[in-house]
Parts: structure tokens; C-alpha cells; sequence
């Protein structure tokens, strides 16, 4: 591996400048969701328009500790059965699937609501569903996750965005459960899983 120092040259390809000779220096550089940063590593600098075009392999670690540095945490204790649910999910989309598979899942849906792909409207009959107490007593089971900041501003929008909806006030443990029985309905119920290519290809990138 070549070790860059500050002031070092490359040659490169800029997406607006097209080839160029990259300088490198000490900058900040942006996360690729444009959420939050890593402070002050080497990297490439476009001499045209003083973009970073290039990462040099010193400068990963320091990436990946600030991006899991980024990362929030979101807990859930909930009703065995809405575990169980993703679970059964997750095994209809990838019958080798872990555990992990559960917060790609989650996020998934989160994405698509919080982004408008799917409306929140089709989210209210199974909040009402998981609102009302387990026939029956079951255990608890604890749901824990990091996910990035990008992420938790979507939860935290779809949130807000049903609460006002439906004129009460939810929890994000609300949202998980009502997500989690929508995904029994279109994953785990028909004889052909909704979205499957999607979760498919996200399974198959974890699984790598």
C-alpha cells in the first residue's frame, strides 16, 4: 500500500473536471448520505474545483470509526409475536437470514413511507391493530439497533407525520409494531412476498 502524505499528487478523475492531478490535504469530508462528517483526513483534492476525489486507503479506518461513531441507537420492547413477525419475514426473503436482517427490514419500510413511495395512510389500520393488547400474555422481547442519522430522522418523521395524521400522539415503539404487522401482511401472508427483489438484493449486499 502507497502512504500519501499531504502535498502529494495523484492522478485522478473528477466527475466535473474530468482528469486531473488531485493534491492531497487535511479536510473534512462529508458522509455519502450528507449526514454528518469525518473531521480532518488526508484526501484528495481536485485542483479545479477543490472537491475530494480521492480516498486513500489510510484514511478508511478513521472513516469507519467516525461513521460508527454517528450511528443512533434505537430500542424497542415489545410483544414476542412483532419479532416473530420479522422473523418470518426475514426467512421468506432470504431463508438464510440472520437476526441482522431485521433492521434493513424495519428501515426499509421506514424509507419508503418517510420518502412518500408508500402512504401513510396505509400504516393506520395496523397501528389501530397493534394498539390493542395481546389476547392472550406472551413475553417481552428487547429490539435494539444502530442505525445511521439519516435513518433516525426518517423514523422520527414518520412519527410525527402519522401522530398529526391521525390526530394522537405515537411512540416509535407504535410505529415498529404497526410496520411489523404491515410486513406480515405483504411479506409473510401472500404466496408472493411484496417488494422481493429489493429485500432480496439488500440480503444479498449484508450477506457478502
Amino acid at each position: 500500500m502507497h502512504f500519501f502524505r499531504a502535498g502529494d499528487r495523484v492522478r485522478a478523475v473528477c466527475d466535473l473536471d474530468g482528469r486531473v492531478e488531485a493534491t492531497f490535504a487535511y479536510r473534512d469530508v462529508p458522509f455519502s448520505d450528507g449526514i454528518g462528517d469525518v473531521k480532518g483526513i488526508l484526501s484528495g483534492v481536485c485542483p479545479v474545483c477543490e472537491r475530494i476525489i480521492v480516498i486513500p486507503p489510510q484514511s478508511t479506518p478513521m472513516i469507519r470509526d467516525a461513521r460508527r461513531d454517528s450511528l443512533r441507537s434505537l430500542e424497542f420492547n415489545v410483544p414476542a409475536v412483532y419479532v416473530e413477525m420479522l422473523d418470518a419475514a426475514s426467512y421468506r426473503i432470504d431463508a438464510g437470514a440472520t437476526s441482522e436482517f431485521r433492521k434493513p427490514l424495519l428501515m426499509y419500510y421506514v424509507h419508503r413511507m418517510a420518502t412518500g413511495k408508500d402512504a401513510l395512510d396505509d400504516l393506520g389500520p395496523y397501528i389501530r391493530e397493534a394498539l390493542v393488547p395481546p389476547g392472550q400474555s406472551m413475553p417481552k422481547r428487547r429490539l435494539s439497533m444502530k442505525v445511521s442519522s439519516k435513518s433516525h430522522t426518517e423514523l422520527a418523521s414518520l412519527v410525527k407525520g402519522l401522530s398529526d395524521a391521525m390526530s394522537r400522539s405515537f411512540t416509535a415503539t407504535d410505529v415498529m409494531k404497526g410496520i411489523a404487522l404491515k410486513i406480515g401482511a405483504e411479506i409473510v401472508a401472500p404466496s408472493v412476498p411484496k417488494h422481493r427483489a429489493d429485500l432480496m438484493a439488500i440480503s444479498a449486499l449484508i450477506n457478502l
